[in-house]
């Protein structure tokens, strides 16, 4: 310590005479040529300092950094720090590691919102009430920021994180439960590949190329004791022992401290607040009021050389309802910024809709459906022929992504693009003139408001056409389920192993892995022919469907045009625009197809969309698959249901309510009910066993599925034509911009198809014939038995009865669901 005393005096000296500047953590001075030293070596500098100072009880002022052992740690040498402190050394900056990647800066907000879901009057607009969420909401789809910092949220469980941002984030919560508090961390899916939780919502770390960043949002309340500091001290022990670049935001409610002089700071809790930043190397960069003339809202860094205050946005022009400016700062991070997810669209507003009828007239589709058998042919110079047409009339355009909401329009996005700019340029000019700040200004503010109208014209429609259309409406509740896929998910392999990949092809492999393990295999499927069984008696016999024009006509006309296309990269809009011109050819196609009993190969190939269902996104089994159906194939198998519906829906059993006309869970729910309140209104008691089926629709066995259509009176030619429908199947993954190789679907109902609930009804419809005392009801694969229970018997009779049933679904190869 002597030793090291000496030679902390000496380069000390030096330093001194030379040079008067003080020392600062941009360049610490060790030596006479003024070697400027890398931030973790000042550290060293500082740290060594300040030991000795308190060894030896010299004076030692509020800058001086401790905690020696904290910076080391242990990865430099006692050897040198003695070759550091003994100054005219410059240290070696190590091997270059060549590499593409450009440091990128990651846009930040940091907000006190005094409650997200405040409702608060205005004269703005007609409507005079607005929830802060909707702010909140504009704010940060306007800024477009990476990540979101905010405190004060007074959120609780009841809250879902879709009410807060519908699409484009990841959120991460701590919620107080009541008034006041409470923190919340939104995340930029597109921004980084790696996102992991480390303590319960309130930080983060951000996995980079080379590094990761912690990421936090804090609240300090209010008069808080010293218990507070407390733990945000052995938090930042914790997490500064693992993490070397760190970022903490938010309010900490600390107005007597003098950032611009910390001499000033008054208050105990402040100077141990101050002191706490000092031990841990934590610079605080916002010195600009926040609140009055207070400074409370902070940033926190032990990396200020790479983050920066952008500005600071007042409640008005960040159009929050709140009492605390708004934080914009950024930081540079080396990272690799994941690719944007590029598709080809049709641009129809730039579509000549009347060109294109006309090509269509003269090129005499019919002609290309040949009288051979050979009907994959025909069908591909068909989609040859019209997609050639389609081309010539119908432009189309690359884009990148999707809207994070469906009330995001072009407009809105061309001025926010306009927006960016703009800030590009006043970021990159050391003076901007007043006028780009105030045209940047004017532009914000109008961004705003054409959110503000876009969003409430969007709810207003659907709103008034939640009668007419409540797909719509409810689809916007599930507008982020199939956009919020992580950059990175696993699968398990065994109790205690899983394998994971962040590679968008793997990860769409896995998906599809998943997905098609479900399935089940039939033997000797290739060689089992139903048509050879006998028909069940007193059932009308059906062999063969013909279509006639108008069928198809109708069937295309009425399309809905906001279906997604399937694999053959045919949407719903073309087809209906085009309808009377395709639908002869059209009708010649789908009937060659039921006589010859074969459907095209590509119209029994589905693309498969992941879903989060429940728990961990980066789990493949917490996704169920969504099906994309060739848009052809669908208005085929509209067809064929219009024709077959009414023969399937007499011989459904009574008590079947799912997917049957007229009747829905609703009407089950009524039914089950009426019985239940009538005996219990005669004192009895009733038992009821809810059961459900663990991936019933993907289950089905496709021999026994055509039995089941031979039991129904199907056979000849349609029957050869279910059979073709179901065999061969196959199923490719879409995901992240990547597609996974095609696999066999071996067993189930054609999901997203028209025809799967259907073919489902009757696979099942004979299930509740081994329910003998007991009553049952159905809503598809969810299944009630419920039984009057006088005495002991009429317990084992109920029991008796769920045995058989579940016998009955096992001899169908459909399993109960025990862990629910």
């Amino acid at each position: 310590m002597l030793l090291l005393f000496s030679i902390l005096k000496l380069s000390v000296k030096v330093n001194r005479d030379a040079n008067k500047t003080q020392i600062t953590s941009g360049n610490i001075l060790i030596c006479s040529e003024l070697v400027s030293l890398p931030e973790k070596l000042w550290y060293v500098w500082v740290s060594t300092c300040d030991v000795v100072f308190r060894k030896y009880n010299l004076p030692c002022n509020n800058q001086h950094r401790y905690g020696l052992n904290l910076q080391i740690n242990r990865k430099i040498s006692h050897a040198s720090i003695l070759l550091l402190l003994a100054g005219d050394i410059a240290t070696n900056p190590g091997p270059y590691k060549h590499t593409n990647r450009e440091n990128q800066f990651v846009k930040c907000l940091a907000l006190n919102a005094r409650s997200l879901m405040s409702l608060h009057k205005t004269n703005i607009g007609n409507n005079l009430t607005y929830t802060n969420i909707e702010r909140f909401q504009n704010l940060v789809y306007s800024e477009d920021p990476d990540i979101v910092c905010v405190n004060e949220t007074w959120l609780n469980e009841d809250i879902k994180n879709s009410e807060i941002l519908h699409s484009g984030y990841d959120i991460f919560r701590n919620d107080c439960g009541s008034c006041g508090g409470g923190v919340l961390l939104a995340i930029k899916i597109s921004s980084f590949k790696s996102v992991q939780e480390i303590q319960h919502g309130h930080d983060l770390e951000i996995s980079t190329s080379n590094a990761s960043l912690l990421i936090c949002s804090c609240y300090h309340p209010p008069n808080s004791d010293h218990t507070w500091l407390d733990k945000f001290n052995n938090f930042m022990s914790d997490v500064c022992s693992q993490h070397s670049n760190i970022v903490l935001a938010g309010d900490f409610n600390m107005p007597r401290i003098s950032w611009d002089s910390p001499e000033k700071t008054s208050g105990s809790n402040e100077h141990t607040f101050v002191e706490l930043l000092h031990d841990h190397f934590l610079e605080q960069l916002n010195t600009a009021p926040t609140r009055g003339n207070n400074t409370l809202d902070l940033v926190l860094t032990n990396i200020p050389n790479k983050v920066k205050i952008c500005e600071i946005l007042s409640p008005t022009q960040a159009e929050l309802f709140t009492d605390h400016n708004i934080i914009v700062f950024e930081f540079s991070m080396c990272y690799n910024q994941l690719p944007k997810i590029r598709r080809t669209v049709y641009n129809y507003r730039q579509g000549d809709f009347a060109g294109l009828r006309n090509s269509l007239e003269c090129l005499n589709l019919d002609s290309l459906v040949t009288t051979d058998d050979n009907i994959n042919h025909d069908w591909q110079q068909w989609k040859k022929a019209f997609l050639e047409a389609v081309s010539q009339h119908i432009p189309s355009v690359r884009v990148k992504g999707r809207n994070y909401v469906p009330w995001m329009n072009s407009t809105i996005l061309h001025n926010i693009k306009k927006k960016n700019s703009l800030r590009l340029r006043i970021k990159k000019s050391p003076t901007p003139t007043e006028y780009l700040l105030e045209k940047f200004k004017t532009l914000r503010s109008s961004i705003k408001s054409m959110l503000r109208n876009s969003h409430s014209k969007y709810f207003d429609s659907i709103c008034s056409s939640r009668g007419l259309n409540p797909k719509r409406f409810w689809s916007l509740f599930k507008f982020n389920k199939t956009r919020n896929i992580p950059q990175k998910l696993s699968v398990k392999v065994t109790e205690t192993k899983r394998t994971s990949t962040g590679n968008p092809a793997d990860i769409a492999a896995l998906f599809n892995n998943y997905f098609t393990s479900i399935f089940t295999t039939d033997p000797n499927i290739e060689n089992y022919s139903p048509d050879a069984l006998p028909y069940q008696s007193n059932n009308t016999i059906i062999e063969n469907i013909t279509l006639s024009e108008a069928d198809v006509f109708s069937v295309l006309h009425n399309l809905d045009i906001n279906k997604a296309q399937g694999p053959d990269g045919i949407p719903a809009r073309l087809l209906k625009e085009t309808a009377r011109q395709i639908a002869p050819s059209l009708t010649v196609l789908f009937n060659k197809s039921l006589n010859t009993g074969v459907l095209p190969r590509d119209w029994k190939l589905a693309n498969v969309v992941p879903v989060h269902k429940k728990d961990n996104k980066e789990h493949v089994e917490n996704y169920r698959p969504i099906s994309l159906l060739s848009l052809i194939s669908k208005a085929l198998e509209r067809c064929v249901f219009n024709k077959i519906k009414d023969h399937v829906f007499e011989q459904i059993n009574n008590g079947q309510h799912g997917f049957v006309p007229r009747k829905s869970c609703v009407t089950q729910l009524i039914e089950v009910f009426e019985y239940i309140g009538r005996e219990l209104d005669l004192g009895k008691q009733v038992d009821v066993t809810y059961l459900d089926m663990s991936k019933a629709f993907d289950r089905v066995s496709h021999m026994q599925l055509l039995k089941r259509l031979r039991d129904f009176g199907f056979g000849g030619n349609i029957l050869n034509w279910f059979r073709s429908y179901l065999k061969d199947r196959r199923q490719q993954t879409t995901v992240l911009g990547a597609t996974s190789s095609a696999l066999p679907v071996t067993s189930g109902v054609p999901q997203g198809s028209i025809l799967g609930p259907l073919l489902f009804l009757l696979y099942q419809n004979n299930l509740p014939n081994s329910i003998n005392r007991s009553k049952i009801a159905t809503f598809a694969d969810d299944t009630k038995i419920y039984k009057v229970i006088n005495a002991k018997a009429d317990a084992s009779a109920m029991e008796n009865d769920l045995a058989n049933f579940q016998t009955s679904s096992a001899n169908a190869n459909l399993l109960l669901n025990t862990d629910k």
